[in-house]
């Protein structure tokens, strides 16, 4: 009776012995390097697919514990793909496309409205009449405006694929000093995790905002380039000239 009393009593601590275990290695889980397929089907992945809040605060927590470890004490802290991300983040400009959509599309209603006033009206008011006009002097002074903000949003996303694909690389570049010196980091597998944490459930769904926003961008600037080129030809008469009455002429180059 005694043995099997002794018998039980070890089955029970070596339960608890590994379900401690569990526990402590379940805070640190591993992708193989060589793999990124293996992202995908990760557990907190497999979690975040679920609740993204949940995979960003699972990221943000193993990023906090790596940090500690310093397990990229070579690479300048600068240099390091979550620093990175953090400054990004932390940028006037590119901090954008992590904003709440009702903020993010109040800051591009804002700079076009900037752009629009004191950019594109005054330029389209060289070519066209508002009174006599209204339509080719808002299409002209839109269409230019748009465009500037544009350009800055594909600064944006070139910004955040950078530091994506440096957090979903097994390996970085970095410079010690300078230009000159050059080394190459190869990540450990602890730290690929993280990287590949922060890349899926940060940087992607910035990068998908974002594009979403240029496509748009980029049908809407077609849609009233071409309705302008339209007004244009309609308003154009036998000689080639267009609204030789009501227009304010256009100013020509001629290369001899």
């Amino acid at each position: 009776m005694r043995g099997l009393q002794g018998q039980h009593g070890l089955q029970a601590g070596g339960a608890a012995a590994a379900a401690a275990a569990a526990g402590h290695y379940a805070r640190w889980p591993l992708l193989p390097p060589c793999c990124p397929c293996s992202v995908r089907t990760h557990p907190l992945l497999q979690s975040g697919g679920r609740s993204g809040l949940s995979g960003q605060r699972a990221a943000d927590n193993e990023s906090q514990a790596l940090d500690s470890l310093d397990l990229e004490i070579a690479v300048p802290k600068g240099q390091r793909p979550a620093n990175e991300l953090a400054a990004l983040k932390q940028t006037w400009l590119y901090s954008w496309a992590i904003l709440p959509v009702d903020e993010y599309i109040k800051r591009l209603a804002v700079v076009f409205t900037f752009f629009f006033t004191l950019l594109g009206c005054p330029i389209a008011n060289q070519t066209f009449d508002f009174t006599k006009q209204p339509a080719e002097f808002v299409l002209s002074a839109g269409t230019g405006s748009l465009l500037v903000v544009a350009l800055a949003m594909v600064r944006i996303y070139l910004g955040w694929a950078y530091v994506g694909e440096r957090l979903l690389s097994a390996s970085v570049p970095y410079e010690e000093t300078g230009w000159y010196d050059g080394q190459l980091f190869v990540k450990p597998p602890e730290i690929l995790t993280r990287d590949r944490l922060l890349a899926t459930y940060e940087v992607r769904p910035a990068l998908a905002k974002v594009r979403s926003t240029l496509l748009g961008m980029a049908g809407i600037l077609l849609t009233t380039s071409v309705v302008l080129f339209g007004l244009i030809q309609a308003g154009t008469d036998a000689d080639g000239v267009y609204g030789k009455q009501d227009s304010r002429p256009i100013l020509s180059v001629w290369v001899i």
